[in-house]
């Protein structure tokens, strides 16, 4: 069965859940027998997981990063798709993200939807005007879509609930975690700091990130924490400023790490923090799990998904519960042991052999 990844997303994003994803399956059907033969067509790209998945790429304008560059690259690689849809004749293609420009040249055939969530849809008040044409994009393309995977329940009931789509027509497949663990020999080098609480990710709105940062200051204060944000870009001149008021300024880092020092930050972490309102799925916490970090989340439906009795859990509007939460799992050394051995065991239930085996399934019903 001949499968061709489009390389949208590749061409725009070094770093994310969404390219992670795919370069995760390109990993796991070019080694393993699925019953996949598999392509994807990137000519220019800066993606670390693709490179990483010794994914063939060419780098666009080596190590140099302007705006407009992500566009260029996406221009060429849309441009010379057709070429790779003849050149393979493909049985079935998987677009990375929600641009159509794909099916201009796949007309006759049958595609496949990754929806890895549904925040432009619940949050759409807060996006700028160019990132809401996503939801009409994305719109389109899961109507006209064979099969649509759905990475969570909860993304497969918002599928239902915002664009009626017929159950039927949705498979749930989850993700993975690509963290390798290394125990004492990595978490040595998170030693030599204040004990810290480990945020991860992006810091929009739907992240809870400002609510957050005001109800763990006072933690941090009495504690004497640190909070380490990894990811996410720098911290912003009105971040920074809430932070100075709060009088944690001096306390709070953020850091861009690479796989093996990200496995490092969890395995330091006193406690890894989920505070988002919102989440198709949650890789963080698998990371958190695999590492043996304790976690604390937001009592959201995904969460409970994904972590089910392994996380502590506090409602994400109510900051008094929210520092009751980390006080209670930082002062605790039972209830952290205990949760660590709950999410190692959690964990388990997660992978990206299961998550590649499942989507070849999806493409076999496609495939007939």
């Amino acid at each position: 069965m001949k499968v061709l990844f489009d390389p949208q997303v590749f061409a725009w994003q070094i770093y994310g859940g969404i390219s992670r994803l795919f370069a995760e399956l390109y990993r796991e059907y070019m080694t393993k027998n699925y019953g996949v033969e598999l392509a994807v067509p990137l000519w220019y790209g800066d993606n670390v997981y693709a490179k990483d998945s010794q994914m063939p790429q060419k780098s666009l304008f080596v190590n140099r990063h302007f705006p407009g560059k992500s566009r260029i690259s996406k221009f060429v690689n849309t441009a010379l798709f057709p070429k790779a849809i003849k050149q393979m004749n493909p049985h079935i293609v998987h677009p990375t993200y929600y641009d159509g420009s794909f099916r201009r040249s796949t007309r006759d055939i049958p595609f496949v939807l990754t929806v890895h969530d549904m925040i432009h849809e619940r949050y759409h008040d807060t996006f700028f005007s160019h990132e809401k044409t996503i939801t009409r994009k994305k719109k389109e393309l899961v109507y006209c879509a064979d099969r649509i995977i759905a990475v969570s329940e909860a993304t497969k009931r918002d599928l239902i609930e915002f664009f009626e789509v017929k159950e039927n027509k949705i498979d749930v497949v989850y993700h993975g975690s690509s963290l390798k663990y290394y125990g004492d020999e990595k978490k040595e080098q998170t030693q030599n700091h204040r004990p810290y609480v480990l945020f991860v990710g992006q810091r929009h709105l739907y992240k809870n990130f400002l609510f957050f940062l005001s109800s763990i200051a006072s933690v941090l204060q009495d504690k004497d924490l640190e909070l380490w944000c990894v990811g996410g870009g720098p911290f912003t001149r009105d971040e920074k400023r809430l932070m100075a008021r709060l009088g944690v300024l001096n306390r709070t880092f953020q850091f861009s790490l690479s796989d093996a020092k990200l496995s490092a930050a969890y395995l330091g972490a006193l406690v890894f923090v989920f505070p988002s309102l919102y989440e198709g799925f949650g890789i963080p916490i698998l990371e958190a799990f695999s590492q043996h970090c304790p976690v604390v989340a937001s009592d959201i439906p995904v969460f409970r998904e994904i972590a089910g009795d392994a996380a502590i859990y506090f409602d994400p509007g109510e900051p008094e519960e929210f520092r009751a939460a980390v006080e209670h799992i930082i002062d605790d050394t039972a209830l952290r042991q205990d949760l660590m051995a709950r999410g190692a065991v959690r964990s388990k239930l997660f992978s990206w052999e299961r998550c590649a085996r499942e989507t070849a399934e999806t493409y076999q019903l496609v495939a007939g």
